[in-house]
């Protein structure tokens, strides 16, 4: 069984890999069609950044006693809607 560090470790290589990897994308590559149904390339990697971020950012406080209720996510979701000039949730259609 792998120990925390362990893990740590695995997850800053792998996160360096992968920021080799888009740092090296072609400036084309970034608009053209992913996997993900309507989603472009630069969608993805949009999704990953900000999963990171909320993710470390909710057991760096968590980790400090301080969670973050969904409440608050949502309400900063609706916040930046609202300034971005959207009323709603936006979502993609899967074909």
């Amino acid at each position: 069984m792998s120990t925390q560090a362990e893990c740590v470790k695995v997850l800053q290589r792998e996160c360096e890999r992968l920021k080799q990897y888009l740092a090296a994308l072609p400036q084309d590559v970034w608009t053209k069609p992913s996997a993900c149904a309507r989603w472009d390339v630069r969608d993805v990697v949009a999704h990953l950044i900000f999963a990171a971020n909320y993710y470390t950012d909710c057991i760096t406080r968590g980790l400090r006693g301080i969670p973050r209720p969904l409440q608050v996510a949502r309400s900063q979701a609706a916040s930046l809607r609202r300034r971005k000039g959207s009323s709603g949730r936006r979502r993609r259609r899967r074909e």
